[in-house]
This record gives structure tokens, sequence and C-alpha cells, in this order.
């Protein structure tokens, strides 16, 4: 019966991954096919060294995205089993073991997200690659020029890992070729592999990479661990430059999108907020049209709302004097300090009840409230208000123990009452949520209406700094 890894000695591990390893070798050098699946498995994983993705396909192809145990703790994930897939690292003999996301479980925020390359960044690819490599690019397919942006790079990038390459090949069918075909053969196997791996990696076409005659027509010479390790570490590390670039560039094109998306939003709020101080600007301008004289009586109870008191005589502060009249109507006596007054309602439009107010040096005090009642019937020019009544009352003061008359307020009222609440209500209504999501799209003009008098009702309905 086989022994498990994990009751071997470290030396034991090493020599098992590197049989393991040379398992690999024989079957991806010797098959064009098996090379190019090795490299669509390398693509999901081109962040690790050649040598440990050679060991981690050979016993898990199914894996797509894998980490060690305390990368995914870290990520608030956790491995199903404490036994992962072990791997070597020829460089270093250091053994990893590795866990795939499918064998996770946990938070998932923690699962990888992988960046794709969608049309509308390839040609900001493309100008980052000429850019950053110095190369001369004209096709009008942006997928040919990222493929040829690869090649180019990747020739002149090759010839860093020639050093000390003849030491490599001994022992493999590059052995009794000369330095010069080494490094062509080198070269060109590079290239096709790093081409292959990058048109995978950003799923694009791959063209000539799958053709067996024009592509790895020398993989074959790379028969041993060694020698095709040299080319698994240029792999690698061209590979992970080329795709850096890639990636930075998508996500810095993303976070201008998401800019240019939020300063449109922007604009757009701001139209519609300017659509809705136009449109309540034309409705408190197109108010009732009532005569002269009556908009004069308007204007003059709506002063007399607000008067201060302290000059009045003390027959009007007992309530022996005239009443004080709004809109044309009789509004009621009103009384001093501590003084309860009745009032007539000789309107059907709404009724302000004044609870008893208490009066210091001879001023009236108390926060108005303004509230909407659509029980009663209104007059007015306006048929669209017909069902608006306003009421108003004071609060009630601590020594207060009864409600004070009640003062009427006219329809043909509303319009001036809201001129002198106007600069108070819209900077309330222009940031009510449900009037801002109907004025969005401008597609529906009557339901914008509606929610810019709904928005205003509640403003004067529910604000605490009532005028």
């Amino acid at each position: 019966m086989a022994r498990k890894i994990w009751e071997m000695t470290r030396a034991e591990k090493i020599v098992y991954l590197q049989e393991i390893a040379d398992n690999a070798i024989d079957r991806v050098s010797t098959n064009k096919t098996n090379w190019r699946e090795f490299l669509k498995f390398y693509a999901n994983l081109y962040t690790y060294p050649f040598s440990e993705v050679l060991t981690i396909q050979e016993q898990a192809p199914h894996f797509t995205a894998c980490a060690e145990y305390q990368h995914w703790k870290n990520r608030g994930r956790t491995p199903k089993s404490v036994f992962g897939i072990p791997a070597l690292n020829e460089s270093t003999g250091n053994i990893k073991y590795f866990f795939d996301a499918a064998d996770t479980y946990g938070d998932e925020r923690g699962l990888p997200t992988r960046i794709k390359l969608s049309e509308q960044y390839k040609g900001a690819v493309v100008s980052e690659l000429r850019k950053r490599f110095d190369l001369s690019l004209s096709s009008p397919n942006d997928n040919n020029n990222i493929k040829w942006a690869v090649e180019e790079y990747v020739r002149a990038e090759s010839l860093n890992y020639m050093e000390n390459l003849r030491y490599n090949v001994d022992g493999s069918y590059l052995a009794d070729l000369n330095d010069d075909n080494i490094r062509k053969e080198f070269e060109e196997t590079v290239v096709d592999s790093v081409g292959y791996l990058i048109c995978e990696r950003l799923e694009i076409e791959k063209g000539l990479y799958d053709d067996d005659e024009l592509s790895f027509q020398f993989l074959q010479d790379f028969n041993t661990r060694p020698a095709l390790s040299k080319v698994g570490e240029a792999i690698n590390r061209i590979s992970k430059s080329v795709l850096n670039v890639v990636i930075e560039t998508i996500k810095r094109e993303q976070k201008l999108e998401e800019m240019r998306e939020k300063e449109n939003e922007r604009l757009k709020r701001e139209q519609a907020v300017n659509r809705g101080i136009d449109e309540i600007n034309e409705q408190s301008d197109g108010g009732g049209t009532g005569t002269e004289s009556e908009s004069g009586r308007r204007s003059s109870g709506n002063r007399q709302i607000r008067t201060d008191i302290s000059g009045l005589s003390e027959n009007e502060l007992s309530g022996t004097g005239d009443g004080v009249g709004v809109g044309g109507d009789i509004v009621g006596n009103m009384r001093g300090r501590k003084q309860r007054s009745d009032g007539n309602v000789s309107d059907n439009i709404g009724t302000v009840e004044s609870e008893e107010s208490e009066t210091e040096n001879g001023r009236l005090y108390g926060t108005p409230e303004i509230r909407y009642d659509d029980t009663g019937h209104g007059g007015g020019n306006n048929p669209e208000r017909d069902s608006l009544q306003i009421s108003v009352e004071t609060e009630q003061s601590n020594e207060s123990e009864s409600n004070g008359s009640p003062i009427v307020i006219s329809e043909n009222n509303i319009n001036d009452i809201f001129r002198m609440s106007a600069e108070f209500v819209i900077n309330r209504v222009l940031f009510d949520k449900a009037y801002l999501n109907s004025r969005g799209d401008f597609t529906d003009e009557q339901n914008a209406r509606l929610e810019c008098e709904s928005a205003i009702k509640r403003v004067i309905s529910t604000t605490t700094q009532r005028k």
C-alpha cells in the first residue's frame, strides 16, 4: 500500500515530487496538445513559479484558483481539508500545500475575481503596451496589435534568460546543437508559449498559436526537467510583466469610467434640481388670479399673522378690540397673557388653531406648525388644490391649559404663504429622494409634478424648523 505524503520525511517528499515533475515533463514536452493544455492551466496560476504549477497540474488538473492555507484564512475562507496538494519549488527546494477555491468555504468576498479584457478596454491596452515597450503597432485589429506587442516584447526579453543556457540543456536533444541554434529554439519556444498563455488569459483568439505546423516546432527538444524549466522560468516572468500592465490599464480605465459615471450623475441631478426650481417658481408665480383688492387683503392678512402684538392696546389684548382680518375673514379676537380667545370660522378652507401662547414683554412667541388636511374642500382659483387645507398651530406653552382661538386662512392666501416660505421649502424639496428619482430620467412629467407636490407636503408637515 502506497504511503501518504504526510507520512513521508522531507527528503522522501522531495524525491516523490521530483518524480511527479519528471512525469509531467515527459507528458507535456512530447505532445503539443498536452503543452497547450498545460499553458491553459498556467494562465490561471501564472503568478506561481513554473515548477510548482507543473506538479500541481499533474496531481490536480481541475484547479482553477488555488492558494496556500493561510492565504484563504486571511480572506475569510477555510479549506475543507487540512491536506492540500503538495508542490515543489525547484529553485528553493520548498514544499508548499495548495487548496483550490472550490475546496474552501466562508466569506464569498474572499473568492478571487478575474479581470477580463473587454472590447472597450482593448484600445487603451494597446496604447499602454506601445508606450511601455516602445513598440510600433499599426493594425486596425486590437487583438493582432496585442499579440504583436507581446511577441516583440518576448523576443527582446528572452535574451535575459539565455545566460548559462548551455549548462541547462545537457542530456536533452538540445545538447548536440551549437549555441546559436539553442538560442533560436529557446526564443521561438518562449515566444509561442507566452503568446498562447496571454491569449488564453485575455480570452482573445490564438490564431497561429493553434497551428501545429507553425508553433511549438522545437518543443520536443526540451525533453529534460532542467531544459524545460528554463523555458518555464522565462514564461512565468515575462507573462507576469505583460499581464500586470494589462491589469493596471484595465483598472485605471474602470476607475476613469466610474468617475465619468459619477460626474454624469451629478450633472443629471443638477439638471433635475434646476428644473425643479423652475417648476416651483412657475407654480409660485402662477397662483391665484384674484382682484387687486383681494390680493391686497391677502397680503395684509399675511402680515398680520406675523405682527408683533406688543403695540396693541389693552382693549385689543383683552379681546374688546376689532379682530384681525386674514383674507377678508374675521379671524377672532386675541387675548392677553394667559387669556383664552374663541373665534368663528367663516371659511371651509382650513383653520389655524392657536393654542394659548405665553407673551413676554408683550411679544407673542411659539412655533407655528403647518400641516395639510384633505378632509375639507378648498376655495381659490386653482381646482388642483381643492383638497388642500392648511392648519397652523402654535406650540402650547408650559403654563397653558387650553387651546386658543382658530385662525382661518383662505385658499387665496396659499400662494402668498408659499412665497414667504419658498426658499425654506425649495431647499428641502430639492433633496427629496422620491422627487429626485421621478425627475431622474425626465420621462414622466406628470409623475414628477405629483412627486413635487407630495414632496412639498412632506416638507411642510414633517420639518422641525417650521415657519
